[in-house]
C-alpha cells in the first residue's frame, strides 16, 4: 500500500510536522488578531478629520496632512478666510503632538486648541473646558484614571478634566481639547494657527471653495476633507511600509511566536496594507508597547 509522501514525512518526524503545522496555525491566528485589530482602527486615523465638518481644510503651502508634519498660518488669514464669499464658517486651530500625564501614567495625544472646546464631537460627559481646562477622549480618561474633575500635566502646565468624548481614541494615540489662545500661550505661538477648518455654504461646492481660497490667499493649501483624509492615510502606509515588516516581525518573536510563522505573517500583513492601505500608526504603536514592555 502506497502513503502519500507528505503524509510519511510527518509519520517520520512528527515532532517537526507538529511544530510546523502549529507554525502554521501561528501564523493565521496573528494575521487574523491583526485584521481584527485595524478593522476596528481602520477610521480611527481620520476621526477627527471626518467629523470636524469642515469641507475645506487650510494649511501651510504644501502641507495637506496633520500626520508627522507642521504648518504654521498668521491668523490673520483665517479671518481673511472668514470674509470670502461661500464661507459659511472658518474656524482656526492650534496642533500639537505632546504626552498627556496623571502620576506615572502617560498617554499620547493630539492636542487641539479651538474655542469650541471640541466642538462638534459630542460630550460623553462633564462640560467644554474652560481657562485652565481640558478634555479628554474617553478612553484615554479611562487609561489614566483621569475622570471629570481630577488634574493632568500637559507640556509642564496642570489642566483640570473638566469633560470626555467618545470615539477619538487608536491604539497609539488620542486626541485632547483645550481653549486655543491658552495653547497659544503655551507654545509661545500667539498670531498664529496651524489650520483653519472651513464650512461651504450652500451655494459653492468643496472643490471649487478650495480654489477660491487659494487663489485669493498667499502661501496656502487648500484640501477637500475628503483628499485632506486620503493623503493623511497615504502618508500613513508609506512610513509602515517603511519600517512595519521588521518591526512587527521583532515584537511577534518577543512574544514568543514561532519564527517562521511570524515571517509569514508578517509578509502577509505588509501585503494586506500595501493592498488595502490601513493605517500603520496602530501596528507601530502596538509593537512599541510590546518593546518597552518586554525589553530588548
Amino acid at each position: 500500500m502506497s502513503v502519500p509522501l507528505a503524509r510519511r514525512q510527518l509519520l517520520f518526524r512528527k515532532g517537526r510536522g507538529l511544530a510546523g503545522v502549529a507554525g502554521i496555525g501561528a501564523a493565521l491566528l496573528l494575521v487574523l488578531a491583526l485584521q481584527a485589530i485595524f478593522a476596528g482602527m481602520q477610521d480611527r486615523l481620520t476621526a477627527y478629520i471626518d467629523g470636524s465638518g469642515a469641507d475645506v481644510i487650510v494649511a501651510q503651502r504644501g502641507v495637506d496632512t496633520m500626520h508627522m508634519t507642521q504648518s504654521a498660518l498668521p491668523e490673520r488669514t483665517a479671518r481673511a478666510i472668514a470674509s470670502l464669499p461661500g464661507v459659511a464658517e472658518a474656524k482656526p486651530i492650534l496642533y500639537a503632538p505632546t504626552k498627556v500625564e496623571r502620576g506615572e501614567k502617560r498617554g499620547i495625544v493630539y492636542l487641539i486648541g479651538d474655542e469650541s472646546g471640541g466642538a462638534p464631537f459630542p460630550l460623553a460627559a462633564g462640560q467644554r473646558p474652560r481657562t485652565g481646562e481640558i478634555v479628554l477622549e474617553r478612553a484615554l480618561a479611562e487609561r489614566l484614571g483621569a475622570r471629570v474633575g481630577t488634574s493632568v500635566r500637559v507640556l509642564g502646565t496642570s489642566y483640570r478634566v473638566s469633560g470626555e468624548v467618545e470615539g477619538l481614541a487608536s491604539i497609539t494615540n488620542s486626541f485632547a481639547f483645550v481653549r486655543r489662545q491658552e495653547l497659544a500661550r503655551l507654545l509661545g505661538s500667539v498670531g498664529v494657527v496651524s489650520y483653519v477648518f472651513v464650512r461651504a455654504g450652500p451655494e459653492i461646492g468643496a472643490a471649487e471653495l478650495a480654489t477660491r481660497i487659494e487663489a485669493s490667499q498667499p502661501g496656502v493649501t487648500a484640501s477637500t476633507r475628503e483628499a485632506f483624509a486620503r493623503s493623511l492615510n497615504s502618508v500613513s502606509v508609506q512610513l509602515y511600509l517603511k519600517a512595519g515588516p521588521e518591526a512587527v516581525a521583532r515584537a511577534a518573536q518577543r512574544l514568543g511566536i514561532v519564527r517562521d510563522a511570524l515571517r509569514v505573517a508578517a509578509g502577509v500583513v505588509v501585503f494586506r496594507f500595501e493592498r488595502v492601505g490601513q493605517a500603520h500608526q496602530d501596528v507601530l504603536g502596538l509593537l512599541q508597547v510590546v518593546d518597552e514592555r518586554l525589553g530588548p
